[in-house]
């Protein structure tokens, strides 16, 4: 064999060298496409062709600039790992070339939460999410738009967990959950699915807006992981009033410019044409300061607010896309979107028509507030905020947050100090970041019926206002809102004003005036408040009457009037209740005598 091959080179030297020849050249170009191959990848996945080249990303591109994954090159999270991978990206990036040329792509750019691969794939390339987190606490400063811009600092403990922990934000990644939404970025969820730890599904169906079992089994269920919440991580538009207060709290806009929160957020949050137009806008700040303020004194920091407020305006709004803060939603937390809310909003229950916990400190710790100044390092309120373990068992109850406001009595005193609902910050209880706020309520209090018909002011009160930590309501203070009239009587407001047919009852009256008729209470003694000296006495030829005939004439929760004369006869045996010798109309003499069945001849 090896001689036969060299005789055949010796005698074909030309047929050799073409063969090399072409050999030479399919591995020059096969190397050279391999490598035109990997650079074409390294190329149209980076940073720079994704968000320059291509400019519809461009809003996408600088909020990623400033992001923590500004050294990420975008295919890393978009494509991720695998050549399959690679190649349905390079192919869905032909349409998408196609609609950059003819100008049709949207505006702004659909968020593509159905076409991310899953966490596991992507984010757990750098990230291991097993791993346990301490509670850390977080410090959030907020500034007014009064003129001293007056600053109010914000304490939590964050409450991650991970690992083994049963517990905190993290939770969910030792928990399969599953869940159903019909919309493009999953801000309406509609059932959900836990697996507990017994290997059960424990299934939770929304209450306002529920899908049917078979619309249920037509729909992919999605599987919970890190971009369920994490899901804005890089390309955040954040809310310019935030980026405004971290500003002023870094120093890196002066504070002592008066009303400067106010005038930065009125121009961040205007519509402008183009980002162009609005940056321009921004100049006329200094021409505020200029009319209402000596601007000679303060030219130096107007003139660095305007710089700063630009820039966040750069990165925050583009009209050209139309995209301002608010177009995607951002799920962590729920300050501007539902987040958490879209499953802890008490309305997704189970069969047993138990919610999902809607426990604020299954993540955090109730927030403290502070104002500016106040030493916040206090060894005993730190410690008070890291404190996970020890509540009474009704903190722990999954409906807590919502039922704490009518189960509040003196005895949370001794943990909380004054209890005191409010929104002014004065105490733990007066917490304006908690009450502040418009919360979704549960399928619980939504469809609640209320006992008695409540309208007016009274319906817009917190359920803690009347019942102050009982069930039955107290209206011993009522005075607190309500400065009672003269003359006033009696001890106490319930003696008057009772609860009986709440909607006509007594307080719908006595407001105006102490003897205006109102509706009885059977069970009331009339005499209580009709006596000498007390709110309204009796007439003279009243006197013989025990209490409970009261109603015989002036009827009872039905009627309002007083009896009129002539009145309606209610009954054929009642006349002579009130109209015999000694009653309080007696009969004339010439009725003597006759029967009470024939006084409805004459009057019918």
């Amino acid at each position: 064999m090896g001689k036969r091959l060299v005789k055949y080179i010796k005698d074909h030297p030309a047929q050799i060298k073409r063969g090399l020849l072409w050999t030479g050249i399919l591995l020059a170009t096969a190397v050279v496409a391999v490598v035109g191959a990997y650079y074409f990848d390294v190329a149209t996945e980076s940073r720079a062709f994704c968000g320059e080249l291509c400019h519809p990303n461009g809003p996408q591109f600088v909020t990623q600039e400033i992001s923590p994954h500004a050294d990420v090159e975008c295919g890393v999270c978009h494509v991720g790992p695998g050549l399959p991978a690679k190649v349905m990206a390079k192919i869905a990036g032909t349409r998408e070339l196609y609609l950059l040329v003819t100008n049709s792509f949207e505006r702004p750019i659909t968020h593509p939460v159905n076409q991310l691969r899953t966490a596991d794939v992507i984010c757990e390339q750098c990230h291991s999410p097993g791993q346990p987190y301490e509670d850390q606490i977080e410090r959030i400063a907020r500034f007014a738009d009064d003129e001293a811009n007056t600053e109010t600092e914000i304490l939590m403990a964050m409450r991650i967990g991970g690992g083994d922990e049963s517990t905190g934000a993290h939770w969910h990644i030792e928990h399969p959950v599953s869940y159903v939404s019909q919309d493009v970025d999953h801000q309406n969820i509609q059932w959900v699915g836990v697996t507990g730890d017994d290997g059960q599904l424990i299934e939770y169906n929304a209450t306002n807006n529920p899908l049917s079992a078979e619309e249920l089994a037509d729909l992919p269920r999605q599987e919970m992981d890190c971009m369920t919440c994490h899901n804005r991580a890089t390309h955040a538009f954040r809310n310019p009033a935030d980026r405004v207060d971290e500003a002023l709290a870094t120093g890196d806009l002066d504070d002592q410019l008066p009303y400067l929160k106010r005038e930065a957020v009125k121009r961040l949050s205007a519509s402008y044409a183009s980002q162009e137009e609005g940056i321009s806008a921004i100049d006329d700040l200094a021409q505020f300061y200029s009319t209402e303020y000596t601007y000679a004194e303060r030219q130096a920091s107007v003139e660095h607010a305007v710089t700063v407020l630009q820039e966040i305006y750069r990165e925050t709004v583009f009209p050209e896309m139309r995209i301002t803060w608010d177009v995607y939603p951002d799920n962590l937390g729920h300050k501007d979107f539902p987040g958490c809310f879209r499953c802890h909003d008490g309305n997704l229950v189970n069969e047993q028509d138990e919610a999902i916990s809607n426990s604020c400190t299954l993540c955090h710790s109730a927030p403290v507030v502070a104002k500016a100044g106040l030493d916040m390092t206090d060894g005993a309120v730190l410690q008070g905020l890291l404190l996970t373990n020890q509540k009474p068992d009704s903190h722990l109850a999954k409906s807590f947050a919502w039922d704490h406001r009518i189960l509040a009595n003196d005895t949370c005193a001794e943990c909380h100090g004054t209890i005191e609902y409010g929104t002014d910050n004065t105490s733990f209880c007066a917490n304006g970041v908690c009450h502040d706020q418009d919360w979704p309520e549960p399928a619980s209090v939504a469809s609640f019926a209320h006992p008695v018909q409540i309208t007016g002011q009274h319906a817009q009160l917190s359920c803690n206002e009347c019942h102050q930590g009982t069930e039955e309501p107290s209206f011993e203070d009522c005075t607190t809102c309500h400065q009672p009239p003269e003359p006033h009587f009696g001890a106490t407001c319930i003696q008057c004003h009772n609860t009986y047919d709440w909607e006509d009852s007594a307080a719908a009256w006595l407001a105006v005036t102490s003897v205006t008729p109102h509706r009885i209470d059977p069970a009331t003694d009339c005499a209580s408040c009709h006596v000498d000296g007390n709110a309204t006495s009796l007439p003279a030829d009243h006197s013989a009457f025990p209490g409970e005939l009261c109603t015989r004439c002036h009827g009872d929760g039905s009627t309002v009037e007083m009896v009129e004369v002539p009145h309606v006869v209610e009954g054929r045996d009642r006349c002579l209740v009130c109209h015999d010798q000694d009653g309080l109309s007696p009969v004339p003499a010439n009725h003597q005598g006759w029967d009470v069945i024939s006084c409805l001849l004459c009057h019918e």
